[in-house]
């Protein structure tokens, strides 16, 4: 493969394009996506990243960050670029993104769902300390204040045994001043784990009474009348 070959930007509409479609969460990302792409395609020099920054936005953004690059004091650079193009979408900022007020929201969110699976559980873990991680990093929230905040998410029921968990793996650290994160994550894991396989044990072993107690013309009957009363609706 020439040179040449390995250079050559794809075309807005390509597969390989990144893509801009004015929605400030993923700016960042975009930027980085660019900063890439010239790199892999021997693309160096602000004036290049700049360029094609602009060329893969869709219509409407490309005029705003071509009169925001017009209007940057000479010599250009990347850096001054692009943090002149983040002030046009201030909520893209992560001041703006990692609040107290969107992590109660996340907490809340997931608490209406019911955290009781170990998926539920990663994904409320990756939004959840994302940005709690950040607060605690800006000293506007206290490590404590992030522990009570996160246990909130968990149904009432399972929190005594969340709690036992941490104490039981974390002997060293006085609950007043709240667990990291990541230790949360794993005795929440833990229980959740271990109550599906409680409850999956039960199951089998009711099932296996059932089978071998129950007269089968009980069994028969049962299922019979479930299956008259579905066909009568």
């Amino acid at each position: 493969m020439s040179s040449d070959t390995l250079s050559r930007m794809p075309i807005r509409t390509s597969k390989e394009a990144p893509r801009f479609q004015g929605v400030a969460s993923s700016l960042q990302r975009y930027l980085e996506d660019i900063e890439m792409i010239c790199e892999d395609r021997q693309r160096s020099g602000a004036a290049e990243l700049i360029k094609w920054a602009i060329y893969y936005t869709d219509e409407k953004s490309s005029e705003t960050w071509t009169a925001t690059k017009d209007a940057l004091t000479e010599p250009n650079t990347w850096e001054d670029f692009k943090k002149a193009i983040t002030e046009i979408y201030p909520e893209a900022q992560p001041d703006r993104r990692h609040t107290i007020a969107a992590l109660r929201a996340i907490t809340d969110r997931y608490s209406a769902q019911a955290i009781m699976s170990e998926t539920s559980l990663a994904e409320y873990h990756r939004e959840f300390s994302a940005t709690a991680q950040y607060l605690i990093s800006k000293h506007r929230m206290t490590r404590r204040e992030a522990s009570i905040l996160y246990m909130s998410a968990f149904a009432s029921e399972i929190r005594p045994d969340i709690t036992t968990r941490l104490t039981i793996k974390c002997p060293d650290v006085r609950p007043d001043d709240g667990y990291d994160l990541k230790e949360m994550n794993s005795a929440a894991q833990f229980v959740i784990s271990s109550r599906h396989k409680f409850t999956l044990k039960t199951v089998l072993l009711l099932a296996d009474q059932m089978v071998r107690y129950v007269p089968i013309y009980l069994i028969f009957l049962f299922f019979s009348s479930l299956l008259l009363l579905d066909l009568s609706h």
